[in-house]
């Protein structure tokens, strides 16, 4: 049996669980590689996997665009057993039920499901909590930072609920494969709202993007890593804001801290999983 934990990660959640399932599946016999969407970005050829997870993070209550239309440009399928999972700040939604639907209708079968949660990367959040969590004074700051910041995730909780998930996705596929109900609320108003999102929507909700040439290296790790490609060195970065999806990977990966925007600037960033969360998924 071969699987393929194809993902999208924005700054190295989603990347981490990525690795951890296909390493838990590995010690199930179940021969397993990852496949990254910003780095390759082609759809991979499946018809020599037997099962195939779909990862990404939630952004705005919903999947991430580029793993929407990356799903969306895979080849028809013929009841191909298929997993998902996410990466959150605590705030699923109903984006598990979101995907599992679109690879529905690419024919895959919905074998499980998992999200988890991870610190937040998303840099105006970040720089709230940063505001009010300085010097907490009162229980509603410590409450602000567990909603929106989440510095105590992941937790053992998470690594369990990612082992789980492996044995639920194993035991479906070892019969005929079993349909799993995804976590669906019609009453969600956040499902609603990222519905309601569009790229345009979340590009002007990450402001102007600008580049300190002062600090700026010439890396180029913002446009390697921008899954739109809307990113090119001239020698400086320049960005085509018509393409841009507002996912912020640009900013967080940024090893200068050299990038900021109209809305955030010198605070924010998410430097990707720490040395506790890379332990517990090692």
């Amino acid at each position: 049996m071969r699987a393929l934990v194809i993902y999208h990660s924005t700054s190295g959640n989603t990347r981490l669980a990525a690795s951890y399932l296909a390493r838990r599946l590995s010690e199930q016999d179940v021969e397993s590689e990852t496949w990254d969407i910003v780095r390759k970005p082609y759809p991979p050829e499946l018809k020599d996997y037997t099962l195939v997870g779909f990862g990404f993070p939630v952004m705005e209550f919903h999947p991430s665009y580029a793993i929407r239309r990356f799903v969306s440009l895979l080849p028809m399928q013929q009841g191909k057993p298929a997993f998902v999972f996410a990466t959150c700040a605590g705030m699923p939604s109903n984006s598990l039920h979101m995907l599992g639907q679109k690879l529905k209708e690419r024919g895959f079968v919905i074998v499980g499901g998992q999200a988890v949660t991870f610190t937040s990367n998303w840099p105006l959040s970040r720089q709230i909590v940063a505001r009010r969590t300085a010097n907490p004074q009162s229980r509603l700051d410590r409450i602000f930072d567990a909603l929106w910041n989440r510095s105590d995730r992941p937790s053992d909780k998470d690594r369990r609920q990612l082992d789980k998930l492996v044995e639920r996705v194993l035991d479906r596929i070892a019969k005929t494969p079993q349909p799993a109900r995804l976590p669906h609320c019609r009453l969600d108003p956040f499902g609603w709202l990222g519905q309601m999102m569009t790229p345009e929507r979340s590009r002007k909700g990450m402001g102007i993007k600008a580049i300190d040439e002062t600090l700026c290296t010439q890396c180029g790790i913002c446009a390697r890593d921008c899954p739109a490609k809307a990113i090119t060195l001239e020698p400086y970065p320049v960005f085509n804001e018509d393409e841009c999806q507002g996912c912020w990977s640009c900013f967080n990966n940024c090893p200068e801290k050299a990038l900021y925007t109209s809305l955030v600037k010198g605070k924010g960033h998410y430097a990707g999983p720490g040395p506790e969360a890379r332990q517990l998924f090692s």
